[in-house]
C-alpha cells in the first residue's frame, strides 16, 4: 500500500493511531479489493511490530486474514461507524457496470 500517490500509507495510519481515542474506530471501506488487501497487509505489519494496538472486528462473517487484520466483503455494520448506506459519486460509475462488491 506504500506509494507516494496513496493517502493511506503506513505513516498515515501511525498518525491516526496516535490521535485516535481509546475505543476509537477507524473503518476503511472501498470497492478496490487488491488495494484493500495491500492496506490490510500494511496494517498487519504495523500490528506485528507492535507499533499500534490494532483490534479488528470480531464477527463470524467470512473474511481474509492478513497478519491478524481481517478483510471483509460487503457492507460494514454500524459498529464500524457505517450507519447509513449512501450512494457516492463513485457508486454511479459502478451502477452502469453492475458491480456491487465492497470491502472493509
Amino acid at each position: 500500500a506504500e506509494s507516494r500517490l496513496h493517502l493511506l500509507t503506513d505513516e498515515f495510519f501511525l498518525d491516526v493511531f496516535e490521535v485516535l481515542q481509546d475505543e476509537g474506530v477507524m473503518c476503511v471501506f472501498s470497492d478496490a479489493q487488491k488495494y484493500m488487501q495491500q492496506l490490510a497487509q500494511s496494517l498487519g505489519k504495523i500490528k506485528k511490530k507492535k507499533k499500534a494496538n490494532i483490534i479488528t472486528l470480531d464477527t463470524d462473517h467470512p473474511h481474509e486474514d492478513f497478519g491478524g487484520i481481517r478483510l471483509y466483503e460487503g457492507l460494514p455494520p454500524q459498529g464500524c461507524g457505517h450507519v447509513v448506506n449512501e450512494t457516492s459519486y463513485f457508486d454511479r460509475f459502478w451502477e452502469h457496470g453492475k458491480r456491487v462488491r465492497r470491502f472493509y
